[in-house]
C-alpha cells in the first residue's frame, strides 16, 4: 500500500469534509453507531477516489460490521 504524507492527507481530508453534504456531517455526530460508520465510509470512498485507490464496492450493512464493543450508544 502506498504511503501518503501527513500534509497531503490533511488537505484531502479537509476537502472531503468541506465537500460532504450536511447530512453526512450530521451523521458523523449521530448517536447511532451504524449511521456514523456509514458516514465514515462515504468520506473514505471519496478520499480513496481522490487518492486514486481502486476499491471494491461492498454491501455496507452486511459487509461493514461495527467494531467489537460498539453498539448504538454515542461514542
Amino acid at each position: 500500500m502506498p504511503r501518503i504524507d501527513l500534509l497531503s492527507l490533511t488537505s484531502h481530508l479537509e476537502l472531503a469534509l468541506s465537500c460532504a453534504p450536511s447530512s453526512t456531517i450530521a451523521a458523523l455526530r449521530d448517536s447511532d453507531a451504524l449511521k456514523r460508520r456509514l458516514a465514515a465510509v462515504d468520506l473514505a470512498e471519496f478520499l480513496a477516489e481522490r487518492l486514486g485507490a481502486n476499491l471494491t464496492t461492498v454491501r455496507r450493512a452486511e459487509e461493514m460490521p461495527l467494531p467489537l464493543g460498539v453498539g448504538t450508544a454515542a461514542m
